[in-house]
């Protein structure tokens, strides 16, 4: 776990295979670190020894540590953002086999659990299910389909909102925009769905197989498959419209990111920056 500046310049370096030199997994890791505050949160959730941590962004010091069952995880921890400007009540969201816990990023202490049947790669997502950037936050969990959540500290749970199984994700993370989830299944079907109520709205199929997790602004959708191919998808109350496909030459399982205007995409090859038309 490294920490840079902007200038590229090394301010520490933690070396966790070092420090514990039992957390081995067999596929290699794949969870992404998340800062929350001067937090980063990073799990290591393996068949070795397995853990999540609490790194002091400005040292590298462990502020917290917390074991975790011994199996294979690839999701990443994901924020729940409280309803105050700053840091101080978010959550960090975790999943593992069984359950679905959520903690205090500061502290590591759980506040909250969900038991059901979770993905070990599409990750657990936030969003507001009516598309208004204000009130509270709904959890999106990918467990045999989707669940609908709302965590509770008070009661040490989540209230149940609902389940989906036809909004199903394989290795791809459920994405929530402008009141609309959208997933993209095995078979490379694109869903969506209703975020307030789970209904699903259409589905259109697409070629895969995806392991990137598509990218939504307010009118496209950009679900980028394995082989390097990008569909842009023209989003619609009642359909979805497959616009156009551009092929890269190299094969992406990295999710794209939007900022300021264009697109960055990481294949086995290359960084890529995509500017999108005004």
């Amino acid at each position: 776990l490294a920490c840079f500046d902007l200038d590229g310049n090394l301010r520490w370096l933690r070396g966790l295979a070092y420090d514990y030199p039992r957390a081995r997994i067999d596929a290699g890791m794949s969870s992404s670190p998340l800062v929350v505050g001067p937090t980063v949160i990073v799990q290591l959730q393996n068949q070795g020894e397995s853990f999540v941590s609490g790194i002091d962004t400005a040292t590298g010091k462990t502020r917290w540590r917390i074991p975790r069952e011994r199996e294979a995880i690839w999701s990443s921890p994901t924020v729940l953002r409280g309803e105050s400007p700053s840091y101080e009540d978010d959550l960090v969201l975790l999943q593992d086999r069984e359950n679905l816990t959520a903690h205090d990023p500061q502290t590591g202490k759980e506040v909250c659990k969900y038991k059901a049947q979770c993905h070990t790669i599409s990750s657990v997502t936030t969003g507001s299910p009516d598309g208004k950037s204000k009130g509270p936050m709904n959890v999106y969990l990918p467990a045999l389909g989707l669940h609908a959540l709302r965590a509770n500290p008070q009661t040490g749970g989540f209230e149940f909102l609902w389940h989906e199984r036809r909004m199903s994700s394989n290795n791809t993370s459920p994405v929530i925009h402008n009141g609309r989830a959208y997933t993209i299944k095995s078979s490379g079907v694109l869903a969506c769905g209703d975020a307030a109520s789970g209904k699903v709205l259409w589905q259109l199929r697409l070629k895969g197989p995806f392991w990137a997790t598509p990218l939504v602004n307010d009118t496209h959708l950009y679900a980028v498959n394995y082989d390097g191919a990008v569909h842009v998808v023209e989003l619609g109350e009642k359909e979805g419209k497959l616009l156009r496909t551009c092929q890269f030459d190299s094969k992406i399982l990295a999710s794209p990111v939007a900022v300021d205007g264009a697109i960055y995409l990481r294949s086995d090859q290359h960084l890529m920056k995509v500017v999108l038309p005004k």
